[in-house]
């Protein structure tokens, strides 16, 4: 008899989050989307047709990830389709094949880091690393009922987790991520151990790692060992300014730097970036702001010949950096976007045929989705099905974010009534922030994208020692400005941010605006109080220090005449015009000055 069965692997949140680099990050994803691989070539292997991920080629394009013919990217979820065979058996096969995949990296760093490792806690924390949770349900006719009552059962086996016996013991520092393990790093380790150790994986003094984290910090995704550099936030955040404001000083300048940088990743201090989109400075973006120079020196302070060294180093960069132009205060944005109506769409698909398109259309656009971020100099932490985590510049993320939009929406709309759609949050941030905080303020802002009306935008801006601002507004079609609606909010944001870069509104101004709207407070009259706000905004953007020509002026008329009408709504657009601010910042660090 026919049946469905179903694979979850995990830790993914637990497991994606306890990250204190990109790079960290970016493998933790990686490796989960592998082993996902691993089980659905497995089922695929054992005479399952695979519903989720449904991939045209399973052979090639479940393949290990340095398989150059692999392209998915895999979320944590497995569904296939059995006409025959023993559920406990085939579900047995696919957790070897995760087990094998997973160890295979392992085991890799383990070789690598060997002289470092205590081998008998990390062989005991290896092995309850990864879980793996399946289920099955016979295939009687309805696809739809079946597909329902496998998910009530996988959704209780994972609340039934397995709980492994507790194998602490010993005087050994927890892991510095999480807590929750034993470090496996040797302790005592001698200094002089300990400073090579860091030249290997940045461990920083004070940090230790469990294996998962060491793991995470030091596994390789292929035998190149380019994969180690990944680019880091602070990278991120000044790409706007190296490709603008500072590409003539970058290009006057980078023999020098590159010298000196290159130096200072010898001395383990600065990593490289091997990635072309950032191949006009290969390197962490820290480096670039001198009052990060200290933290780099003293990751050195066990050993004093280095620390002279990388001191020197830092002394000749920053001399260079004042010679020039230097970039403005790193911030960048996290886009965290997420599918809408996904599981109502899937619940009511009545064939698995049907199901296996929609899973092809969602590996199509986690492909697409890599290169939207990619050409829009931002860095794709993860892209599996409906879901994009990456990091962006600030001026390209308006842009990269409608092209994720659109381009989701043109591959899923064919499926459902209403169709599926992607609502996409926005978190504008310091880049020094922990990255465990940009992630969460991220998914704060995915989670006001989605509102109750989903498919939404949400721009978050958390300026350091502020409280967070959002504006948010369902997705709608490009336009101009126009009475019934005006731009969509991307556009509209874009629009305030050319104006403050042209100097045509103060940057004052928005702060003006909230000022004046504490004095509507309490009003009752709602059509007095309508006319008193309108006037009172329109006064505002009168005023002489706001340098707007007639047909701009026009256009934030017929705005302020729809869009306020009380205390709360002088507020939104306080808000909304903060927001452009920070969007005009990054805009103006990637202003080329020799074509202005």
């Amino acid at each position: 008899m026919s049946f469905l069965l179903e694979i979850n692997i995990g830790p993914v949140q637990d497991f994606i989050s306890a990250s204190r680099r990109t790079r960290d990050l970016w493998f933790a994803s990686s490796l989960l989307s592998e082993l996902s691989k691993a089980a659905a070539l497995s089922l695929h292997n054992d005479g399952g047709k695979l519903i989720f991920p449904a991939p045209e080629n399973p052979a090639n394009d479940l393949a290990p990830i340095n398989n150059p013919n692999s392209t998915i990217n895999a979320a944590n979820v497995i569904l296939a389709e059995f006409l025959d065979g023993i559920p406990a058996t085939i579900a047995d096969n696919a957790r070897k094949a995760v087990n094998e995949r997973f160890m295979h990296y392992a085991n890799e760093v383990k070789r690598r880091l060997a002289t470092w490792i205590d081998s008998t806690r990390w062989d005991k924390q290896v092995r309850g690393i990864i879980e793996f949770y399946w289920a099955c349900v016979n295939l009687e006719g309805d696809y739809a009922q079946a597909r329902k009552r496998l998910s009530r059962l996988i959704a209780g086996r994972k609340n039934i987790r397995d709980f492994m016996p507790s194998d602490f013991g010993g005087r050994v520092p927890k892991s510095s991520l999480d807590g929750m393990r034993e470090s496996v790093l040797i302790h005592p380790m001698p200094p002089e151990k300990r400073r090579t150790l860091h030249r290997a994986v940045r461990l920083k003094d004070g940090e230790y790692l469990d294996a998962s984290g060491l793991i995470r910090r030091a596994g390789r995704m292929s035998d190149n060992p380019g994969d180690e550099f990944f680019p880091s936030i602070s990278r991120v955040a000044v790409d706007s300014w190296i490709r603008g404001k500072g590409s003539d000083f970058m290009r006057r300048n980078m023999a020098g730097l590159a010298r000196y940088c290159d130096e200072l990743a010898d001395l383990g201090v600065l990593n490289r970036v091997r990635d072309d989109v950032y191949s006009d400075f290969p390197y962490e973006g820290s480096v670039l702001y001198p009052s990060r120079h200290k933290a780099m020196i003293a990751e050195c302070r066990n050993d004093s010949e280095s620390a002279g060294k990388a001191m020197t180093l830092c002394r000749d960069i920053a001399g260079v950096l004042n010679a020039g132009n230097m970039p403005g205060e790193p911030y960048v944005a996290v886009i965290c976007a997420d599918g809408d109506r996904m599981g109502a769409t899937l619940s009511a698909m009545k064939t698995a045929d049907n199901h296996r398109k929609f899973s092809r259309e969602l590996s199509r656009f986690a492909v697409m989705a890599r290169g939207i971020v990619r050409k829009n100099h931002g860095v794709c932490i993860y892209t599996g099905g409906d879901d994009v985590l990456a990091f962006l510049p600030l001026d390209t993320v308006l842009e990269c974010s409608r092209e994720l939009h659109d381009s989701f929406g043109g591959l899923m709309g064919k499926f459902g009534n209403p169709a599926p759609t992607l609502s996409v949050g926005v978190s504008i941030a310091h880049a020094l922030e922990d990255i465990e905080l940009l992630l969460q303020y991220g998914r704060d802002a995915e989670r006001v994208a989605k509102g109750d009306d989903r498919n939404g935008l949400a721009v978050s801006v958390r300026a350091r020692g502020n409280q967070s601002i959002t504006v948010r507004e369902q997705w709608r079609d490009s336009s101009v400005w126009d009475h019934a609606g005006f731009m969509p909010l991307d556009e509209r944001l874009a629009y305030w941010a050319g104006l403050f870069m042209a100097g045509a509104i103060p940057n004052k101004f928005p702060y003006e605006l909230r000022t004046n709207a504490g004095f509507y407070d309490g009003w009752t009259n709602a059509e007095s109080l309508r006319d008193a706000t309108r006037n009172d905004v329109m006064r505002i953007f009168g005023r002489k220090d706001v340098n707007m020509d007639d047909e701009t002026l026009s256009h934030v008329r017929d705005y302020i005449s729809v869009k306020t009408n009380d205390a709360g709504s002088i507020r939104a657009l306080s808000d909304e015009m903060t927001i452009s601010q920070w969007i005009a910042y990054g805009m103006e660090m990637h202003l080329d000055v020799d074509n202005v």
